[in-house]
């Protein structure tokens, strides 16, 4: 049988067909690269100044109030007009819309504030989503193993004299000396003077391992200054052998993250940071470029004795002494005003800041994703389903781009954190396409009312 062929004029149109739709996709391209390129260069411009200028997230409202102004503008400009289409008016609109929620995720403005705290001072509970909502990728991070510290903890000195409790540490440092330890830190901070500072002070000098020393601060007019160390402590704990103890509570009194600089003043370096430089044998290790540790906890638990079971001569407590040997030696005070919650439990805060120490001194912490890893992807879905909705598409078609956009952003926000380990925060993203739904709907009710 003689195969059959369309008819030529079914064919031409056809290609007519095609090359129309073609036409229509290249145009559609050309509007996306004509909003896409200025805001890509303007969420660049947005993350460097978040890092550099923003101290808090609530900061952040100085530049979204502008921006929701001109999104207001282009929303009545484009009620006033014709039925909804991708035209100046409507690219100005989406635009605004994409730059406001790009730079809300960069300066994570919902977050609000997070307040600084030490052995448990209360932060102001204040956020507009609860911050525990991104806590799921903390399951999936991968961790290292590494055993180069030993916790020692020890009970508040409450009702021991500051003579008593610093001649255990002069009995301390010179155990872990003996016992080849590489290094001691206090994870807490010396208060007043004792008659035994300067034995203190001579052994720190002369046994032949780095010796770092904590300390505190205090509020005054809402600015943070360090506490001074007492006069006798000051000829041992130098500059370069100190470390802050800061630390931030987010909203919800978890202990997620650990700022590196006392007031991002690079001189004042956090304990942690001091230590795991210490430890790597370099001066200068790799860090968060926002000066902010994101830590995770090692793949097995730190190794930790109680300062009465180290300084016990008996036989039976060798073990813990021989542990010692060529580990950093952390030591803090355990109680319930110094123990945080955390994304991996509630833990002493001795063991948070072994944690940070951990992460430094192996590179391994959660790191900012790229920005464009967010914008982009917002972008596509944002302009799609503006072109759908101006193209009449059903609401319940729309609410299904909807859903494969959430999808996708909680699948990469997976895939980043198991990978990187990188943050992708994918609720703003999320919550940029789903209010984006409601917001075309109601412009095409409106247009075509006006119409």
């Amino acid at each position: 049988m003689a195969e059959k062929r369309p008819p030529k004029g079914g064919r031409r149109a056809a290609r007519g067909a095609w090359k129309k739709r073609l036409s229509e996709y290249r145009e559609e391209l050309i509007k996306l690269a004509i909003l896409g390129v200025p805001l890509a260069v303007l969420g660049a411009l947005a993350n460097r100044i978040s890092d550099a200028v923003l101290e808090q997230p609530r900061q952040a409202i100085v530049v979204l109030v502008p921006i929701a102004v001109l999104g207001a503008v282009a929303w009545w400009r484009v009620t006033k007009g014709d039925p909804l289409t991708i035209d100046r008016r409507t690219l100005l609109l989406l635009g605004a819309y994409i730059l406001f929620f790009s730079v809300a995720a960069e300066t994570r403005v919902l977050d609000w504030t997070r307040d600084p705290s030490l052995f448990g001072q209360p932060s102001q509970r204040s956020w507009l989503i609860p911050v525990s909502w991104g806590d799921w990728r903390y399951t999936l991070v991968p961790r290292v193993a590494g055993n180069d510290l030993m916790v020692v903890l020890r009970e508040p000195t409450a009702g021991k004299t500051r003579e008593r409790a610093r001649t255990e540490l002069v009995t301390l440092l010179g155990l872990a000396a003996a016992r080849g330890a590489r290094g001691v830190a206090f994870d807490y901070t010396f208060d007043g003077e004792s008659a035994v500072d300067l034995l203190l002070c001579t052994t720190v000098e002369s046994i032949g391992i780095p010796v770092f020393f904590g300390y505190g601060f205090e509020r005054f007019e809402q600015v943070l200054n360090p506490f001074p160390f007492p006069r006798s402590l000051q000829s041992c704990a130098k500059p370069d052998r100190q470390g802050h103890l800061v630390g931030f509570l987010d909203a919800d009194r978890r202990a997620r993250v650990t700022p590196l600089f006392f007031n991002n003043d690079r001189r004042r370096p956090a304990l942690s940071l001091a230590v795991a430089r210490a430890l790597s044998g370099e001066s200068e290790i790799s860090i968060p470029d926002n000066g902010l540790l994101h830590f995770i906890e090692p793949a097995q638990a730190h190794l930790r004795v109680r300062l009465e079971d180290l300084l016990d001569e008996s036989a039976s407590r060798e073990s813990a002494r021989n542990a010692l040997n060529d580990r950093f030696v952390l030591v803090g005070e355990e109680s319930a005003a110094d123990s945080f919650d955390t994304p991996f439990g509630h833990k002493p805060g001795v063991i948070v800041h072994a944690d940070a120490i951990h992460s430094l001194a192996h590179s391994h912490y959660i790191r900012k994703g790229p920005w464009w890893l967010r914008f982009f992807p917002m972008l596509a879905f944002c302009y799609g389903l503006a072109v759908w909705s101006a193209h009449d598409g059903p609401a319940g078609r729309l609410a299904l781009v909807c859903l494969v956009a959430t999808a996708c952003f909680c699948v990469t926000a997976a895939v980043g954190i198991v990978a990187g380990p990188l943050w992708f925060d994918a609720f703003y993203p999320a919550a940029a396409v789903w209010l984006l739904l409601p917001l075309l709907l109601s412009l095409r009710r409106l247009t075509r009312a006006r119409r």
